[in-house]
């Protein structure tokens, strides 16, 4: 996955992601665009590891920061927090996992009960960083 990202990189995927974060922050207001990078990463989350949805959405957070003008650090940090929060599968998380079967966990579980954990995370962490950004 850390291969993936440096192609993506490389590539100029991440510049084209950057590009749209960008123009959805002009058309609405700055802090829907920060919502939006979380979402984008913890969706990738929940699908590949967290160390994955990081390196995947770093260098589209840090191009999007360069385009805005915004501080690179607080868009690195809510990437970084996106990537940890994976409450919705059992799939994007190792730990997820290792307690499925003893927990005797079904799939449902976790949407049932990491919705509200997601939200609260989306609206904190993106709160916050735009306290630190604007």
């Amino acid at each position: 996955a850390l291969g993936i990202a440096v192609a993506v990189a490389g590539t100029g995927v991440s510049g084209l992601m950057a590009t749209a974060l960008s123009t959805v922050g002009e058309a609405v207001h700055p802090l829907a665009a920060l919502a939006l990078l979380y979402i984008v990463t913890n969706t990738l989350t929940e699908t590949v590891t967290n160390n994955a949805a990081a390196a995947l959405m770093l260098p589209a957070a840090v191009r999007f920061a360069e385009q805005t003008g915004l501080p690179v650090v607080p868009l690195a940090v809510l990437v970084c927090i996106a990537a940890s929060a994976s409450f919705l599968t059992p799939y994007g998380y190792q730990t997820n996992l290792m307690v499925q079967t003893p927990g005797r966990y079904a799939f449902v579980d976790y949407l049932r009960f990491g919705w509200p954990l997601s939200l609260i995370s989306l609206v904190l962490t993106t709160i916050l960083t735009g306290y630190a950004v604007f």
